[in-house]
């Protein structure tokens, strides 16, 4: 990992979380992932009505949790 980037609540003053930066070579080894997943078990496996439902379900637990993610 790059580092990590300090997270505070809105008045600025109290950091809450430290999250970690991705380096260029971190974003490089995850893309080739993701398109090695897709081109074998995500892809071939998972149909296209399938991974929009998974997607849309992950994003409703993202919006879910974003105020305890902030």
């Amino acid at each position: 990992m790059a580092g990590l980037l300090p997270g505070v609540f809105g008045n600025g003053r109290k950091l809450i979380i430290l999250r970690p930066l991705a380096s260029e070579k971190d974003i490089d080894v995850a893309v080739k992932a993701a398109r090695v997943a897709f081109k074998t078990t995500w892809g071939k496996n998972v149909t296209g009505f399938e991974r929009s439902r998974l997607l849309n379900k992950l994003a409703d637990l993202i919006e879910r949790d974003k105020q305890e993610r902030s």
